[in-house]
């Protein structure tokens, strides 16, 4: 791999993980809910009730977001409880929202429950400890993931987080039918699967080809050198106050490019079963 390579890589991928921009008046950003987010993030490891009053705070801040119920299902699953991780999830799933609340539109905000809400796929291999509610639980996580995937605001981050779950969820059940030696279900299973996979294939390809472009425009538009990107690609300053305002005018117009393909791309992912 070239330098240039390795350089175009690193920006991409801090792209990708500072995610898209959003208007400082987007529905989805709110300081007491986004705060309440944060709070349950940090305590939920060592302090798991206050962690979960800080989700009680934000669902009755707002009772209609489905985000706040997955935090909730994510919580109960780690402990151990998948039927009322169960019980959240369906509750959220039949809600027509799904804000991600942030303090600040991303790139300002990370959105790191994300992480929690993702671990709720690999808690899809446990769905047979549900008996005859297994499938119901894999059905009801594989939709939170394509739910998530489409939140608000749009990110990366957001696409990459939902669509590990609904391949996941995929994966696990179909290691439930094998196991039940239900081939026939198993193979329907792997079909839906590598529509999926083929699907997000398309949408990476899509938005590295567009992220390589604008790369190649901003790094042009500010003047850097090779150097200089790799530099700015780590977060590092460039010790020219000239050279970094124009690169970071070209890194947000990155981000409503990155925003662009990915509406376009998530309006062609398939429904889930």
């Amino acid at each position: 791999m070239t330098n240039l390579n390795r350089l175009l890589l690193g920006l991409c991928l801090a792209a990708l993980t500072l995610g898209c921009g959003g208007g400082a008046g987007a529905p989805y950003v709110n300081q007491g809910i986004a705060d309440d987010y944060q709070a349950f993030y940090d305590q939920g490891p060592t302090q798991p009730k206050a962690a979960m009053e800080a989700l009680d705070r934000a669902q009755r801040s707002d009772p209609e977001n489905a985000y706040t119920l997955y935090l909730k299902a994510s919580a109960h699953a780690q402990a151990g409880d998948l039927q009322k991780a169960l019980d959240l999830l369906k509750q959220g799933n039949q809600l027509q929202k799904t804000l991600i609340y942030v303090t600040a539109p991303p790139p300002e905000d990370a959105m790191p429950t994300l992480s929690r809400v993702r671990q709720l796929g690999f808690t899809s291999s446990r769905a047979g400890d549900l008996g005859d509610k297994a499938q119901e639980y894999l059905r009801a996580v594989r939709h939170m993931g394509r739910r998530v995937a489409l939140a608000e605001p749009v990110s990366s981050l957001g696409v990459l987080n939902g669509a590990g779950i609904v391949r996941k969820t995929y994966e696990s059940e179909i290691e439930y039918w094998t196991k039940a030696k239900d081939l026939a279900k198993a193979d329907a299973v792997k079909e839906a699967l590598a529509t999926f996979v083929a699907w997000y294939k398309d949408l990476s390809r899509n938005l590295a080809d567009t992220l390589k472009d604008l790369i190649r425009e901003a790094a042009k538009e500010a003047g850097l050198t090779e150097k200089e990107m790799e530099l700015y690609s780590r977060g590092g300053d460039l010790g020219d106050a000239g050279k970094q305002q124009r690169a970071d005018a070209a890194r947000r117009k990155m981000y409503e490019a990155e925003v662009a393909v990915l509406r376009s791309e998530l309006a062609k992912m398939p429904p889930v079963e």
